[in-house]
């Protein structure tokens, strides 16, 4: 039997098997009809079953943006006011005093409590919002606003104040536990975690770990991640509250590239795989020393220890979902970096005539569904922007 005579039977084959399901969707139906060829030929060479499927996106205005660059970038220490999504959807907008979730094109809240500005500084998937009121110019009350029976409560709980000449502590992030987390800002730098009952705790003084460093995320697992700093060198860490603290002590032997190596962003996935960035302050070419000026990524898996460089250069990352799919910024531009297909500028992923006058410049949050949010220009005006996947190629 030649070739064609073999598709065309096979293609007979999955018409017969599925012609009771007159509803069946055509998405479904290609993918029983590849499992239905490689039962009836096994050999049959079907490269289309190793491409892997890429969302293309609709891209969504949330309108203009009253906060500067500086002040929506996710990418550094500063606990800055970028836009978030959840799992649900929903997403923060931070517009200079006046702060709103929204569910682009369905619906909206605007947080008010009198003439006091809030400002949101996550969301999780309960929806629940850590939030801050500027009580007075020099001070600012962190809360958690809880969501319940499908509104936004009157009750809400008290995490803390801040003296803003003293700032103590900056805000990190919460979890769906309600577990909040910030980094002290005195001569050492220690991170802290709070817990209703409990109040905030230096982590690892429960047990008898004096953790040094930056925390940069915290998972639903109540995992925390960071940058350890001891007195000579500062790497990642991974802080489980029942094992202790795992430190990626081993990467000089790890990573291609050697020299002074400078950890700067990093995220932390739901399954406890840490990514992140790193540039190298200088290195050698034989005898020669030489400034590198570029990023590189990594990836850690917490559980075994393993640590991979990722095939891409000058991305800085913002954001991981559990997918392991990692947005920020690539050469500029907010960017999306596939596990399978690595590192896509956002824009090129959507239709060129709904896009027309748009420059997007960070993607700061996507959820384990892919909507993405972050910021760019549109006809050189600082906007926010909503990312839906539509469709796949």
């Amino acid at each position: 039997m030649t070739r064609n005579m073999q598709k065309k039977s096979v293609f007979s084959f999955c018409k017969r098997r599925f012609a009771n399901n007159l509803f069946l969707p055509s998405t479904l139906f290609a993918l029983l009809t590849f499992a239905a060829i490689k039962a009836e030929i096994p050999h049959l060479e079907l490269k289309a079953m190793d491409r892997h499927f890429i969302a293309h996106y609709e891209l969504t205005d949330l309108g203009t943006a009253s906060l500067n660059e500086a002040d929506l970038s996710r990418l550094g220490l500063k606990n800055n006011l970028f836009p978030l999504v959840n799992n649900h959807g929903k997403v923060t907008v931070n517009a200079g005093g006046i702060s709103y979730v929204t569910l682009p094109k369905t619906w909206e809240f605007c947080l008010k409590i009198g003439t006091i500005p809030i400002e949101i500084y996550g969301i999780n998937d309960q929806s629940d919002l850590l939030v801050g009121l500027k009580r007075s110019k020099d001070s600012i009350e962190w809360m958690i606003w809880p969501w319940a029976s499908q509104k936004y409560s009157e009750k809400r709980k008290h995490v803390h104040s801040i003296d803003l000449k003293k700032a103590d502590l900056s805000l990190v992030g919460f979890n769906n536990q309600g577990k909040c987390l910030a980094n002290g800002n005195g001569e050492e730098a220690r991170p802290y975690l709070w817990e209703e009952g409990k109040g905030w705790q230096m982590l690892g003084a429960s047990k008898g770990v004096k953790l040094t460093g930056h925390a940069k995320g915290i998972n639903q697992c109540g995992h925390v991640a960071g940058i350890f700093h001891d007195t000579v060198d500062s790497y990642p860490f991974f802080w489980d509250e029942d094992v202790g603290l795992e430190a990626m002590r081993s990467y000089r032997k790890e990573l291609k590239e050697k020299g002074w190596i400078e950890f700067t962003d990093l995220v932390l996935a739901d399954d406890n795989t840490i990514f992140g960035t790193f540039w190298v302050r200088h290195g050698t070419i034989g005898n020669r020393p030489k400034l590198y000026n570029h990023y590189h990524a990594y990836k850690w898996d917490t559980q075994t220890g393993k640590i991979d460089q990722l095939p891409v250069e000058d991305m800085r990352i913002s954001d991981v979902n559990i997918k392991h799919e990692l947005v920020g910024s690539w050469q500029g531009q907010a960017a999306l970096y596939d596990p399978t297909q690595g590192a896509i500028k956002l824009i090129d992923l959507m239709d060129p005539e709904k896009t027309k006058g748009w420059k997007l410049t960070e993607a700061t949050s996507i959820n384990d569904k892919g909507h993405i949010v972050g910021y760019g220009y549109y006809n050189e005006s600082l906007h926010l922007f909503f990312a839906t996947p539509v469709t796949v190629k």
